[in-house]
């Protein structure tokens, strides 16, 4: 089932405006393979609102899943990708929210924000899917001009 949802940070302006594009597809046995009895690894990547959400599901790792891919296509987005500076921290710092129709959203808390604020990221739009096997998320930001 796939769900988008948008986010306007601080109103759109047309014209002048750069994007990034993030997408991420996650294997969720191998997710699990890797995650599965070690709490402190999901607590260094998970928020305790994504942990809450995804254990309160019937599947739990394919909701850990998806928010890993929103996770990792976010810090695509933005240009990090998983490098040194992408890893450290900022992974908890990218929560995947859902509200009651099942819609999700993008928060970003603690340096990830500072940088999205950096970048005057004015909007953003994010698409998560899954399937028995695997999940899927891309995020599309627009960045207003960086003035000199």
């Amino acid at each position: 089932m796939a769900r988008s949802s948008s986010k306007n940070m601080a109103g759109i302006s047309s014209g002048g405006c750069s994007t990034g594009l993030g997408i991420d597809l996650v294997d969720i046995a191998r997710l699990e393979e890797v995650f599965a009895g070690r709490e402190g690894l999901v607590r260094e990547v998970f928020t305790e609102r994504e942990k809450e959400y995804c254990l309160s599901k019937k599947r739990p790792w394919h909701y850990f899943a998806e928010c890993l891919a929103v996770k990792e296509a976010c810090l695509k987005a933005l240009g990090l990708g998983l490098s040194g500076l992408g890893i450290d921290r900022s992974l908890s710092e990218v929560e995947l929210v859902v509200d009651s129709c099942e819609r999700p959203e993008m928060i970003l808390h603690g340096w990830m924000a500072k940088i999205g604020a950096r970048r005057k990221i004015s909007h953003w739009k994010i698409s998560v899917s899954k399937s028995a096997r695997y999940a899927l998320a891309a995020v599309v930001f627009r960045m207003e001009p960086q003035v000199s």
